[in-house]
């Protein structure tokens, strides 16, 4: 399997929801690093709060600052910035005497 930040961070965070919960709806995968664990499953018929407190911990993006994920092995991330300089007119007539000759 390729690694990936996206899957990196849904990882983390559904062992968050985990965490918080105390389950995991039967229809998420089991997070990777808890394969050897038992985690119940999480039963609206038997606890209706379990699955709100599950859905808010994996919408809480708050708690993805506490994932260590790094960036994907391809991407390319940029640092943008933006500048104003005043133009000196004088400087552009000499740029195209030169680009002329």
């Amino acid at each position: 399997m390729k690694y990936s930040q996206e899957s990196c961070l849904f990882e983390c965070s559904l062992r968050f929801a985990i965490e918080q919960a105390g389950c995991l709806p039967w229809d998420y995968p089991i997070p990777f690093a808890d394969l050897t664990r038992s985690i119940p499953v999480c039963h609206a018929t038997v606890n209706e709060n379990q699955i709100a407190v599950f859905n808010a911990a994996m919408n809480n993006g708050t708690n993805l600052g506490r994932c260590d994920c790094w960036a994907d092995c391809e991407s390319v991330t940029y640092d943008v910035q933006v500048g104003i300089l005043p133009l000196i007119t004088r400087d552009l007539s000499v740029v195209r005497t030169l680009l002329h000759s």
